[in-house]
């Protein structure tokens, strides 16, 4: 598993990170597990995942796409959510709660108990928050 967070370089186009695992904590900021995968290829990994896509711009703004696998039709992506003029470093806590409402994403919350019983709530936000 490899750890990517707003801190980490963004990779070159064409590649893609396989989300497994978005960790939160209420003293650190977030990030996620999973694995890079390049040139739109779905990995042998069973079940379907949720994809992330970087891509830095001239200015140092980032733009991010999520992609999930398509239950029923292999090879075949739906796009999720799109952020475009991110400042550099902001692109993770923009996108996570999108991330943590997917259903083919695990959350491991470093904290309270009680934030783990609010996961409902949290999918209800991101859906406002990434809805037209």
């Amino acid at each position: 598993m490899t750890r990517l967070d707003g801190a980490c370089p963004i990779p070159g186009l064409g590649w893609a990170f396989r989300i497994h695992t978005l960790h939160t904590s209420e003293t650190d900021a977030p990030y996620l597990t999973g694995t890079w995968h390049h040139g739109g290829t779905q990995s042998t990994g069973p079940g379907c995942a949720l994809w992330l896509a970087l891509a830095a711009r001239a200015g140092g703004e980032v733009d991010l796409a999520l992609f999930a696998d398509h239950e029923q039709i292999s090879d075949t992506f739906a796009p999720v959510a799109r952020y475009t003029g991110l400042a550099p470093g902001t692109w993770l806590r923009t996108a996570a709660p999108a991330i943590a409402a997917h259903p083919y994403v695990a959350l491991e919350h470093t904290g309270t108990e009680r934030a783990n019983r609010h996961r409902a709530a949290r999918a209800i936000l991101a859906y406002l928050i990434t809805r037209p």
